[in-house]
Formats: C-alpha cells, structure tokens, sequence
C-alpha cells in the first residue's frame, strides 16, 4: 500500500521511525510536507493534493506532524501572553 506522511522533513526521528515500520511492513511512503497539501473533502475517495498536483494510488495518510504544530500553536499563545504582560 502507498503510504503519505505528513510531515516538515523525513529526517526527523517521528517520521523516519514511522517509515522504517511501513516499509518493514511491505509499504511504500512517500514523506510530504503538509503545508503544501491539501485534501477536498467528500464522499468515496478524497483527492489528495500536493504542489497543485493530485497524487494518485494513495491508500492512506498519517499525520506525523500534528504534535509539532500543537506545541508552536501553544508557545506561541503564552508568547504573545507574555509579551502583553498577563502572567503565565
């Protein structure tokens, strides 16, 4: 099965031990980055798109980034907290 996981870059330790499993397990990955894709969806089999361009045979996506995107989410609130002097 082909494999998309979304993710910034394919060296970080999340996604190369999420690659290391699925290829272990017969499956094809292919690593990109999620803030250049987007899916429409609807009923049946949602496109995936990336770089503007439809990828096709994808069997499944995982999202190995949505941590990632959390914490610098959650920083950037105390941040701005901070920066406005409310006590954190």
């Amino acid at each position: 099965m082909k494999i998309v996981a979304l993710s910034r870059n394919k060296k970080l330790y999340s996604t190369r031990r999420l690659i290391d499993a699925a290829e272990k397990s017969g499956h094809e990955v292919e690593v990109i980055d999620f803030l250049k894709c987007y899916m429409v969806i609807k009923k049946g089999n949602p496109p995936i798109y990336y770089d503007g361009k439809k990828l096709s045979g994808v069997g499944a996506g995982i999202d190995v980034a949505s941590r990632i995107i959390k914490f610098i989410e959650d920083n950037a609130h105390v941040r701005s907290m901070r920066r406005d002097r409310i006590r954190v």
